[in-house]
C-alpha cells in the first residue's frame, strides 16, 4: 500500500513538470512571436508560425523562440496527459487494495 502511495505521488511530481514544461512552451511562444512582431513590421507565415529571416540575429532569435516553444508545447501536454493517466491507474489499484484491506478487519471483527 506504501508503494502505491508513493508511486502515486511520484506520478504527480511529474504530472506537475509537464505541467511547467508546458508553462515553458507558452512563454516561449509569447517571447518569440512578439520578438518577432518587434523586429519585423510584415513577417511571413508558415501555418501558424510568423518569421522574417534577415541577416540580423534577432530574426532567427525569434523563429527558434517560436519552433521551441510548440515542441515544448507539444512534450509538455504529452508528458502530463501520460503522467494523469498513469495517476490514475496508480489511484484504482490502491482503492482496491484499501478495500480489500476493510473486508480483512471486517472479517477479523466479525469472528
Amino acid at each position: 500500500m506504501e508503494y502505491l502511495h508513493e508511486k502515486a505521488e511520484e506520478s504527480r511530481h511529474n504530472e506537475n513538470i509537464g505541467y511547467m514544461v508546458t508553462l515553458a512552451g507558452v512563454l516561449f511562444l509569447i517571447g518569440g512571436t512578439i520578438l518577432t512582431a518587434i523586429t519585423v513590421s510584415d513577417p511571413e507565415w508558415f501555418l501558424i508560425i510568423p518569421y522574417h529571416i534577415t541577416s540580423h540575429p534577432y530574426s532567427l532569435f525569434g523563429l527558434t523562440f517560436t519552433i521551441l516553444a510548440y515542441v515544448l508545447l507539444a512534450c509538455g501536454i504529452t508528458l502530463s496527459v501520460y503522467y494523469t493517466s498513469q495517476r490514475g491507474w496508480y489511484m484504482k489499484r490502491l482503492k482496491q487494495t484499501h478495500t480489500i484491506e476493510k473486508l480483512k478487519r471486517f472479517e477479523i471483527k466479525k469472528d
